[in-house]
């Protein structure tokens, strides 16, 4: 049954897209994550024969049998995940399929692998046949390579065959399928995955003796070889062993190979582990240590046919993989494993759980625990394959007598056509041959339980026959005790069960029949016995269940009745009625036609009727003598009780009502008498609701008439007199005083003591006093608010309106005197303003211009200084100068730009660019800034799309973001490094022999074997045989770390933070918003040359682009046209170092500079004049280590943008 998850389901953050294999220990998946751009082969741990898969997924043990077995296998694949998983670390190899991780997960856990593209060399070899040497060299090179990587780690891989090694689509190899894997140093233990393919097999593993290592992985490989020279199949272990020599590579194949290799392959397959190469190394050197002469072209060998059927190699054969055209690291079906027959033996466990759970788990995942000699019986003579013998047998010594062996095999071959006691006489002969041999010391006593078992059998059979059932089964359960699987003894053990079962069902029904009748009777103490005794032989019977609850509800049933009725006599007799007659009817419930129960219930309710009679009278009599006591709640409450039991009764009735009309006269009194003081303490509301209430009772009593008009009349007065006092405090809310003051009289009449009237009555007249105080303020406010709009005439006027309102108010009068004199001195202002104003008109000033329009605002600001406008005039002005003198230092007129800061110093020498335009002239004087260009920054793809011409592998295209920066337009001159190397003394990497090597790598024309090669005159001053660098010419011939010094010593000089660019910032600025090749676009044409100094067909670059640049070497700066961001000679010139990490997979390191301390190799970019079509492209990639230098390399500067936003 197909247990695997379906297409779609998660695995964390992978979803399954594909199930690239099953088999009896788990699944594989191909899966891609959600997530990121990635594919991966799952492998989930599942072993069929312990393990299940519920519906919601997890994985949990076939039964508590087997959840020991399931644990520790699960322990042993964690185990060997991380031994898989330490293969690819601390880095991985390319040739090896990693794992990059493990978990536990649904009860069980999941391995994840690379998710490998290729062939395997199985299905080449299919049909192809073999190989020639060279391409057997590609192939096994990187494989020894990995193979040496995994044995240094402590690993064997176990299971090295042509199917687990994958051909990428590049020609490379790569190993795959560690599920045999395991650590040299755990060889004691059996690995959870203990598969292997014979024909690919190691004698040790075969027998599953001795130590394993390194030796066991070359004999794999070593066996793939031979079949990729010879076009066949290897001989299995097992074959070599019982005398079919496997024909020698050195002899098939001579003439064909290199007879090293050939010999290196035969030593290889050596059966014996010492005779083979103990470590890759050493086989390495015999495989491939000699050169390969020229006559081994590439040679197709053809498989050769056997000259006669080898029935043990033809198993092997057919029980080889199919393969496709194309694979993935999948695993192979199990079948390709071999020893499927003891698998399948295996999974019955045929032990009924006995021996240990390794044991259990060993022989559900196929370990080879016995030799495999006694399995192979004479083909000829039987005429058919042996069978597998259900019994574990010691490994055959390697000195075991030829007749032991020949005993056993005809031991056997009559054990299986059931001729038991002549195996056991065979066995028997053979020990005699060879006393004490183990092997036949295991199959007597094997054969003998059978014998013994065999017996039983036939007694048990005697008994049933006799139908002494039980004596049969007692005899069947020795047997199995013995055998627990003997089928013919558990055959017979279920028919005599049947039996058994049979002759009870009959029994029982019988007795459910009697049960019945006897219940029907009303024998239910029968009924119920003889229900017992059919539950007895049939307890899952429901018949029985349902009529033994029936018959048990009945007898309980009478039980109650009885004991009802001796309680409800007793509950008579003690006169408890009630309670009595309450169990009675209870008792009828059960048995309703009883006549004793009626019997009672009729004298019950006799003497209830007494009762209720005498206990009326005494209630009647009670509630008079408490009326004539003046108590008439009392008497009220015995009157109701008694009209409970007796509704209709007269006498009751009419007393009650007499009772009733006492209690309402006086209640009257109470209420009249309550709203009186109510209403002299003022509470009006509850001397109403006295009042009504007590007109409720008497609506037509004079006083309650006159209580209810005088406490409605108070109750008027009150309202108007609230009223009065909200809305007085509403008009003073709204400010409108006088309204107010006129609702207070109002009140006063009303309550001419009222304390809150006469206080907002006071209040109200301050405020109309303040409010004529506050007109004038509010007049005197506009007057400010004019003068603060500059409107000096309207703001006199209201002044003088202030002063009518608050004629002797002297700071008013001041106010208005100070207004006249401010109209006076602004239209002065005015005038001179108009004339300054004028000056500034135009797009741009001169700084003559500038001075003139300066001391006329000064002349403004002598009249008023603290004048807003001239101030501001001024303002501008400054940075008018500051502006000025930035435009001359970017044109380079030092002259103009010395003028504009003094001009800037002299007018205000607190200017925030003063000191820094100060110093970049000072700088720009002494030629020590280069000329910068900001560069805005963005995002952008990275990389070349898969079809741009000359791409290579580590050019993956992804998304990358800059933040803005600074670059330079030019690379650094010859000039510019002199002058360091003039203040410094600094002698370059090359001049100083850094690496063991002095000059740096260039051309030399007069060496005719190595024209390209570093020479010791080369250097900065000099990188090529042409005459030394002109001053502006770019400086090339020097390492990563001389421009650290240049920058370092730069960045001293000018207080700045000048570096290199990260390689994202430099193809960020180099593709200049493109999406080309290049930036003026993909043609391989005459355009290069207009663009950059390039290897040019005009020159003699046979692969160059079809121009001509006008320049054999370097050409000087800016020669060539700029980039849209106006950068200069960004591809061709020279290659330009960065400060970035090269990093083939682009894990982040392009967005960000190296550590200083690193020696890692250092990113190049842009190509140089020696460079062709694929290397002058914006996304091409070099690198080199610090230390290098080229007569072809060079480098430009980078800044951060100033975060004040100044020009540098």
């Amino acid at each position: 049954m197909n247990q695997a998850l379906p297409i779609g389901a998660m695995i964390e953050e992978f979803r399954i897209v594909q199930v690239l294999g099953t088999g009896a220990f788990g699944v594989v998946y191909q899966c891609d994550n959600t997530y990121l751009d990635e594919t991966v082969a799952i492998k989930e741990f599942l072993p069929t024969d312990l393990a299940t898969r519920q519906l919601d997924g997890q994985i949990v043990p076939l039964s508590e049998a087997t959840t020991e077995a399931f644990c520790w296998a699960l322990g042993r694949f964690l185990d060997e995940a991380k031994t898989l998983w330490s293969l690819g670390h601390p880095l991985p190899h390319r040739n090896i399929v990693r794992v990059t991780r493990y978990r536990e997960l649904n009860g069980s856990a999941y391995m994840f692998m690379e998710f490998e593209h290729g062939r395997p060399l199985s299905v080449v070899l299919e049909e192809r046949g073999a190989l020639a040497f060279e391409e057997l060299r590609r192939i096994v090179e990187p494989l020894l390579d990995g193979l040496e990587r995994v044995h240094s780690s402590g690993i064997v891989h176990r299971d090295i065959k042509p199917a687990n090694i994958l051909i990428r689509a590049d020609g490379s190899p790569v190993l795959i399928d560690f599920g045999a894997a395991r650590y040299v140093a755990r060889s004691g233990e059996r690995s959870v995955f203990a598969t292997y393919t014979p024909l690919y097999a190691a004698l040790e593993q075969h027998q599953d003796i001795g130590e394993q290592g390194a030796w066991t992985d070359i004999y794999g490989l070593g066996a793939t070889l031979y079949r990729a020279v010879t076009g066949t199949s290897p001989r299995s272990a097992s074959q070599r062993l019982l005398a079919d020599p496997q024909p020698p590579a050195r002899e098939v194949c001579k003439g064909l190979y290199p007879e090293a290799f050939l010999n290196a392959i035969d030593r290889a397959c050596a059966l014996k582990p010492d005779e083979r190469p103990q470590s890759v190394a050493q086989w390495r050197e015999l495989l491939l240590g000699t050169q390969t002469p020229d006559v081994y072209a590439p040679t197709v060998v053809k498989p050769a046919t056997r000259s006669r059927r080898d029935p043990v190699a033809e198993q092997a054969r057919s029980s080889a993989p199919s393969t496709a055209d194309s694979s993935s690291n999948q695993p192979h079906d199990e079948a390709e494993k071999t020893h499927a027959s003891a698998k399948s033996s295996a999974t019955k466990q045929r032990r009924g759980g006995l021996g240990s759970a390794r044991l259990v788990v060993g022989m559900l995942l196929i370990v080879i625990a016995v030799g495999i000699g006694w399995y192979l019986l004479d083909h000829q003579q039987f005429g058919k394959s042996p069978a597998i013998i259900d019994v574990d047998l010691p490994a055959a010594s390697a000195d075991r007598p030829a007749t032991a062996t020949k005993y056993e095999q005809l031991a056997i071959a009559h054990f299986q056509r059931n001729e038991i006691e002549r195996s056991i006489d065979l066995v028997d002969q053979g020990l005699t041959t060879t006393p004490g041999d183990p092997r036949l010391t295991v199959l007597r006593d094997y054969f003998a339980t059978h014998l013994q078992v065999r017996d039983l059998m036939q007694q048990a059979q005697r008994a049933a026959q006799r139908a002494d059932l039980e004596q049969s089964l007692e005899l069947i359960r020795q047997g199995l005790q013995q055998l627990p699987e003997f089928p013919e003894l558990t055959r017979l053990r279920d028919q005599l069960m049947q039996r058994l079962n049979e002759q009870q069902q009959a029994q029982a029904a019988e007795r459910l029949a009697q049960a019945r009748s006897a219940r029907d009777q009303g024998k239910l103490e029968t009924s119920l016995a003889l229900i017992e005794e059919g539950l007895q032989l049939s307890p899952d019977n429901r018949e029985f269940a349902s009529l033994r609850i029936s018959v048990q509800a009945q007898l309980q049933r009478e039980k109650q009745v009885v004991a009802a009725k001796e309680e409800a006599r007793d509950l008579l007799n003690d006169g408890a009625l009630e309670q009595g007659m309450q169990r009675i009817s209870q008792a009828l419930a059960l048995a309703p036609d009883d006549p004793d129960l009626i019997r009672l219930r009729e004298q019950f309710q006799a003497r209830q009727q007494q009762l209720h009679k005498t206990w009326v009278s005494e209630q009647l009599e009670d509630a008079r003598q408490a009326r004539a006591q003046g108590d008439d709640a009392k008497s009220l409450e015995l009157l109701d009780q008694a009209l409970v039991k007796a509704p209709d009764e007269p006498s009751l009735v009419s007393l009650r009502n007499a009772v009733l009309a006492t209690m309402e006269h006086k209640r009257v009194k109470q209420l009249l008498e309550r709203a009186r003081e109510s209403l002299a303490r003022g509470d009006l509301d509850e001397a109403l609701e006295y009042t009504q209430e007590a007109l409720a009772l008497a609506p037509e009593d004079a006083d309650l008439v006159r209580m209810r008009a005088a406490v409605e009349a108070e109750s008027k007065r009150r309202e108007s007199l609230a009223q009065a006092i909200l809305t007085a405090r509403q008009f003073q809310q709204r400010g409108e005083f006088e309204q107010s003051l006129a609702r207070i009289e109002t009140g006063l009449r009303l309550d001419p003591s009222h304390a809150e009237l006469l206080q907002l009555r006071s209040a109200a007249q301050r405020e109309i006093q303040q409010q004529q105080r506050q007109r004038a303020a509010d007049v005197l406010r506009q007057a400010r608010q004019q003068q603060a709009q500059g409107k000096l005439k309207q703001a006199i006027a209201l002044a003088e309106q202030a002063l009518i309102l608050t004629p002797d108010d002297a700071r008013i009068e001041k106010y208005r005197n100070e207004l006249t004199d401010a109209l006076a001195q602004r239209d002065a202002l005015a005038h001179i303003l108009t004339e300054c104003n004028a000056m500034l008109e135009g797009k741009t000033l001169d700084l003559d211009q500038l001075q003139q329009a300066t001391s006329c605002f000064r002349r403004a600001l002598a009249i008023n200084p603290d004048h807003q406008p001239a101030q501001d005039a001024l303002a501008k002005i400054g940075n008018a100068y500051a502006e000025r003198a930035s435009t001359a230092l970017s044109e380079h007129d030092l002259e103009d730009a010395e003028r504009a800061l003094s001009a800037l110093r002299e007018l205000q020498p607190e200017h925030p660019r003063l000191a820094d335009l100060t110093r970049d002239l000072d700088l720009t004087q002494r030629h020590l800034l280069p000329e910068m260009l900001a560069i805005q920054g963005g995002c952008f793809n990275m990389g070349s799309p898969s079809n741009e011409a000359g791409r290579e592998p580590d050019e993956r295209q992804h998304r990358v973001c800059v933040d803005d920066f600074m670059l330079a337009k030019f690379e650094v001159q010859v000039s510019d490094f002199e002058r360091f190397v003039q203040d410094t003394q600094y002698r370059t990497d090359a001049e100083r022999g850094v690496g063991g090597q002095y000059g740096c790598w260039t051309f030399d024309a007069e060496n005719a074997t190595a024209a390209w090669q570093y020479q010791a005159w080369a250097q900065w001053r000099k990188p090529t045989q042409q005459p030394p660098n002109r001053p502006k010419a770019p400086v090339a011939c020097v390492s990563w770390n001389d421009t650290r010094a240049y920058i370092a010593w730069l960045n001293q000089q000018t207080g700045r933070g000048f570096r290199l660019p990260t390689e994202a910032e430099w193809e960020y600025a180099a593709r200049a918003g493109t999406r080309s090749s290049r930036y003026w676009g993909n043609g391989i044409d005459q355009d290069a040359c207009r663009n950059a100094s390039v290897a040019d067909e005009g020159h003699g670059w046979a692969d160059g682009f079809p121009c001509d640049d006008q320049h054999e070497w370097v050409a000087p700066t800016g020669q060539f046209g700029a980039n849209p961001f106006g950068l200069h000679d960004m591809l061709g010139n020279l290659w330009e170092w960065t400060c970035s990490v090269y990093d083939a997979d682009f894990s982040g390191s392009e967005k960000v500079c190296a550590l200083p301390t690193s020696d890692a190799a250092r990113v190049m970019r842009g190509g140089a004049w020696n460079s062709g079509p694929s290397a002058v492209r914006s996304a091409y990639r070099n690198r080199n280590f610090p230390e290098a230098r080229y007569s072809f390399v060079g480098f430009r500067l980078a800044q951060d943008t100033p975060t004040n936003g100044s020009q540098p």
